[in-house]
């Protein structure tokens, strides 16, 4: 059965979502036959995905059509029910005989006319909206539109948890037999590099924890920084943290280095911006652990990258935490600050080998085996 598969243009700099579709990608390709996957690639800009599908000789089409035309196409699907502007991946498609089309990684597109599997991580701009990435006016003009008509008219849907799941039934009115529950592997290149021999200075050979998140609202830093504020107002032993991630709002970037340098914590704090996988690691096996303070998943990477370092973990309990995570995390009140300071205070630690466990029971390959035998039961006739 010849099957698409959709490959988001994502970057390095976007973090945990290029690095969750660069693992799928790279398993896919590794186990699949050449002549039965055909790939949709929105743009160039991340020549890594383009260079691995020519070097493995997979047939492949290139989409460079802007959020405005995907605006405009899901607009006049709405009115009409149907695409009424060319489409040259609908072509592609029929031309190849394909049967059916994976949206690899989560994706904001418009319908194709053969049936399509979407990926679906999170819908915040319903279950989130109070920041400025998730509840501006266009975002939510747009999401509206698009989403909805995107996700209305899914084969299917990938979702990885029941919370998840039941969150776009919710808002998007589609059935719950619709769905492929399918949660978030480990990145492999967690499970598999070497424990990094390189020990930090970053704070004097003291204690840290690490906090990697893309510098959005919803990531929560300042909540975190004025817990840390406040249990050195009164620790002889300070709590350090490590912050890595790209500054994606410059104004809230610049919002935490003030509050980091008013509140004299520039001694406790080390920023940095997007580093390379190797770095991050080395980070994670010199940190004491992972506190993760986004307020909303359902499901997110760090954790599981956490505990394939065999590192605890300390994160808010928004909706899905814990059936991804179950008992392997330490859970705090996200509205309730002192919750997140009792949790620091008193770390309660599992045993690495538990969590490294975990990590390893999320494996990709388990992700795509899975995948293709529910679409061979679904899409083949």
């Amino acid at each position: 059965m010849n099957i698409g598969v959709f490959i988001s243009a994502r970057k390095p700099a976007d973090g945990g979502g290029f690095t969750l579709t660069k693992d799928l990608f790279d398993q896919l390709i590794h186990s699949s036959d050449n002549k039965k996957i055909f790939f949709i690639l929105r743009d160039k800009k991340n020549n890594y995905f383009f260079k691995k599908i020519k070097e493995f000789g997979y047939k492949y089409i290139i989409t460079t059509e802007s959020k405005l035309i995907i605006f405009i196409k899901c607009f006049f699907f709405r009115l009409f029910n149907r695409c009424i502007l060319n489409n040259k991946i609908d072509i592609f498609l029929s031309k190849n005989s394909v049967k059916c089309v994976i949206f690899l990684s989560s994706e904001n597109f418009y319908p194709l006319k053969v049936p399509y599997i979407s990926t679906i991580w999170d819908i915040q701009h319903y279950t989130n909206p109070n920041f400025t990435e998730t509840g501006s006016f266009f975002i939510k003009i747009y999401r509206h539109v698009v989403t909805k008509v995107f996700i209305q008219n899914s084969t299917k849907i990938i979702s990885g948890t029941n919370v998840g799941i039941n969150e776009i039934i919710k808002y998007y009115n589609v059935k719950k037999k619709s769905f492929y529950k399918l949660s978030h592997p480990t990145p492999k290149i967690f499970l598999n590099i070497k424990k990094s021999k390189k020990v930090s200075n970053l704070f004097k050979a003291k204690p840290f924890f690490i906090y990697p998140a893309n510098f959005w609202e919803h990531k929560n830093h300042l909540f975190l920084l004025q817990a840390i504020k406040e249990i050195n107002l009164y620790q002889k032993n300070k709590i350090n943290l490590v912050l890595v991630g790209s500054p994606k709002i410059l104004n809230y970037y610049e919002k935490i280095k003030k509050y980091i340098f008013i509140n004299n914590l520039n001694k406790n704090i080390k920023m940095f911006k997007f580093v390379k996988l190797s770095k991050l690691i080395e980070f994670y096996d010199n940190s004491h652990g992972l506190i993760y303070a986004s307020t909303s998943g359902p499901e997110n990477l760090p954790p599981l990258e956490a505990f394939a370092r065999g590192k605890n973990v300390i994160i808010g309990n928004y909706p899905g935490a814990k059936e991804q995570l179950k008992h392997n995390a330490n859970y705090f009140n996200l509205k309730d600050l002192s919750s997140l300071k009792k949790k620091i205070l008193n770390f309660n630690l599992l045993k690495s080998n538990k969590l490294i466990k975990y990590a390893r029971s999320k494996s990709t390959k388990n992700y795509i085996d899975k995948l293709f035998f529910l679409i061979e039961k679904d899409f083949n006739d």
